[in-house]
C-alpha cells in the first residue's frame, strides 16, 4: 500500500508542483487527501483504545473484591480478543 502511494506521488510529481497527473488530481490535493485519511485512521485508533480501556476499568471495578489473578481471569473471559496476560497488563 505505501509503495503504490509513492509510486503515485513520484509520477505525478515530475514536472513541478501543482501540475495534475493522469487522473487531474493536484499533487497538493494527493497529499491531503493522505494526509486526512492518516487523520482519521489515527482518531479512529485513539478512539478505539478509550472505548477499550474504559471497558476494562468498569470490569476491573466490577471485579473489584475478587484476587488479582481472578479477577483478570474473569475480565478476560469477557473479553474474546484478550488473554489474561494481556488483561494483567494493562490493569
Amino acid at each position: 500500500m505505501r509503495s503504490s502511494r509513492k509510486n503515485q506521488a513520484s509520477s505525478s510529481s515530475g514536472g513541478g508542483g501543482g501540475e495534475g497527473n493522469q487522473d487531474g488530481i493536484t499533487d497538493e490535493e494527493a497529499l491531503s487527501n493522505i494526509t486526512k485519511q492518516k487523520v482519521a485512521a489515527a482518531k479512529q485508533y485513539i478512539e478505539n483504545h478509550y472505548k477499550e480501556q474504559m471497558n476494562l476499568q468498569d470490569r476491573k471495578e466490577r471485579y473489584k473484591d475478587e484476587p488479582s489473578i481472578m479477577k483478570y481471569i474473569k475480565i478476560a473471559a469477557t473479553l474474546p480478543d484478550k488473554t489474561v496476560r494481556d488483561v494483567a497488563l494493562r490493569c
